[in-house]
């Protein structure tokens, strides 16, 4: 049983290569049971892989998520485990775009206070004063459904 929770399509600029259709169609071909599409600070990809899971009946469970970065220093993933956090993350994406020029995002502290239903997967960095500030920042924000990456 596995499931990958970290998988950029194409839609993420200069990061993803495939299409969200060649993605949950190799992971249903490699056995697993779910797949995270995880677009830079969008759900482009989730409605052409949902698309393609359903038009192939592919076995494979598709799960809505995004991958930010904030102020350089701290990365990490947001699940929708339901719609109230697919709600949450939606309205998190339209903030972060409203704050920016076209192609860009800025998260706010904010935003991350205010995360009470998606399911937070931190990505620790290279940089252990970075990553020493974040651990403990999300230890004092318990409401976050944190787990790292």
């Amino acid at each position: 049983m596995y499931s990958e929770l970290f998988c950029q399509s194409h839609y993420s600029f200069l990061t993803g290569a495939s299409s969200p259709a060649q993605l949950v169609t190799t992971a249903s071909f490699l056995g697993y049971d779910a797949l995270a599409i995880t677009d830079e600070c969008s759900v482009a990809g989730v409605v052409r892989a949902y698309a393609s899971i359903t038009q192939q009946r592919l076995p494979i469970k598709l799960i809505v998520g995004s991958y930010f970065v904030f102020d350089d220093t701290f990365a990490f993933v947001l699940l929708c485990p339901n719609k109230a956090a697919y709600s949450e993350l939606c309205r998190i994406i339209t903030n972060a775009r409203r704050r920016s020029k076209k192609g860009e995002y800025q998260l706010a502290e904010w935003d991350m206070r205010t995360i009470r239903h998606c399911k937070l997967i931190w990505l620790p960095s290279t940089q252990q004063a970075h990553d020493d500030y974040w651990a403990k920042w999300l230890s004092q924000h318990s409401a976050i459904h944190t787990h790292i990456g």
